[in-house]
């Protein structure tokens, strides 16, 4: 990867937030208190979808300028080589699907294999038309994740430890389809920009693996997580999309019928109205599962631009028996046989943990804020559970014949 100074971030990136937004976006993340003017502006920002994702973006900008300096002088420095080399590696494994159906615990719980290097964060892509500065800022992302060192995991350990057993390593990142097509672009066009021996072969044995869930019960979640009561803090990015200021969400007083009752009709029929509620408009789409579809299919390649089929499972099975899912994603991926239900307990909410080595458990954090006890709130009427059923249905079945997933939901539709 070529370590050149970059010089300031901001003209490398050609998107080009104002002053204005930057100097917004900054108080923003430093929860700094806003002038009378700078509210004023702060509102109008909010009143507008165009604006508030202006914002979204300056506040990713923001974060990714500050991260790449720091990783062009790590870089540069006389760090340990194993860190340095770790600099330019991507994931080999990439965890993707739909939100809410059980990618951070995949991640967490795979991540207990002796061959499997992963993080406790996203590794999200932020595209800022500069596909340089993007995928620098990628690398920075995942290889915070590769040398972390926690109660948990030691990866830098691990990483040795399989290295002198000369055995296959796997790095884990949670990215969105998007993403990984504009690595994979990038990768193919800038052939000499990772020098790492492994990215000659990285595409050929690159492997995806996409989760799917109950689209309803997939839309209720999403939906207890934006109406969460925990979300209502005084960091205005988290009341941007979240909690009952939300604007990027707007379902004050709103049941979970009754925003179904409004929103469904327009993503269904009515298009145009996308620039308006375009995260509620997406928020709907997920659960269509259209992403493996078109990621799978169309392309230069029989599983579009990858090489290899994907893993495709209903994240359910996380729920259910871990071990079996586990098992077949082993073969899938070629590594040892790891995981069997004795690897697994489950505590008191009914929820499996992985046993670790000192026979603590790694559990998942307990869901704040999102009670399932106000029945008015997130019940689901027949009429909307129909109605929801009768829009995810024929894209749903799509997937599930294509790539012979089961989805149960589908049976009783």
């Amino acid at each position: 990867m070529d370590s050149s100074d970059e010089g300031v971030q901001r003209r490398s990136s050609s998107f080009q937030p104002s002053e204005e937004m930057l100097n917004l976006a900054r108080k923003t993340l430093g929860r700094e208190k806003l002038s009378f003017d700078e509210n004023e502006k702060y509102n109008q920002v909010m009143s507008s979808s165009k604006s508030r994702n202006e914002l979204r973006m300056t506040i990713k900008f923001i974060e990714d300028e500050r991260r790449n300096s720091m990783f062009e002088r790590k870089a540069s420095s006389n760090i340990d080589p194993l860190k340095k080399e770790l600099m330019e590696q991507l994931p080999t494994v990439f965890v993707t699907g739909a939100k809410k159906c059980g990618t951070k615990a995949l991640i967490r719980f795979f991540g207990h294999h002796p061959q499997v290097i992963h993080g406790f964060m996203e590794s999200p892509y932020h595209d800022t038309g500069n596909p340089t500065f993007d995928v620098k800022s990628y690398l920075n992302h995942v290889w915070l994740m590769w040398k972390q060192k926690n109660d948990i995991v030691d990866n830098i350990a691990k990483i040795h430890r399989l290295q002198e057993q000369q055995k296959k390593i796997h790095f884990f990142g949670k990215t969105a389809n998007s993403g990984i097509k504009k690595i994979i672009n990038f990768i193919q066009s800038e052939e000499n920009f990772i020098h790492q021996s492994y990215i000659d072969s990285w595409l050929e044995n690159l492997k995806v693996i996409f989760i799917v869930c109950d689209p309803v019960k997939r839309l209720l979640s999403d939906f207890k997580h934006v109406m969460a009561s925990w979300a209502e803090k005084s960091h205005a990015v988290n009341r941007m999309f979240l909690g009952s200021e939300s604007s990027a969400y707007p379902f004050q007083n709103m049941t979970f019928n009754s925003m179904v009752e409004k929103y469904l009709p327009m993503v269904r029929d009515r298009q145009e109205e996308y620039k308006k509620h375009k995260d509620v408009f997406e928020m709907f789409g997920i659960g269509r599962f259209s992403a493996v579809n078109t990621s799978f299919t169309n392309g230069p390649n029989e599983f579009g631009i990858y090489k290899q089929a994907p893993f495709i499972f209903d994240g359910q099975e996380l729920k259910t028996q871990p071990w079996k899912l586990f098992q077949r994603l082993e073969k899938y991926l070629g590594v040892e046989s790891f995981f069997e239900e004795a690897n697994f307990a489950r505590r008191e909410d009914g929820f499996y943990c992985v046993k670790m080595e000192n026979e603590e458990l790694d559990c998942l954090p307990p869901s704040k804020g999102r009670s399932s006890n106000d029945t008015e709130l997130y019940s689901i009427s027949k009429s909307t559970q129909s109605m929801l059923e009768d829009f995810y249905f024929s894209t749903n079945q799509k997937v599930a014949e294509k790539f012979n997933v089961s989805m149960n939901w589908l049976n009783t539709s």
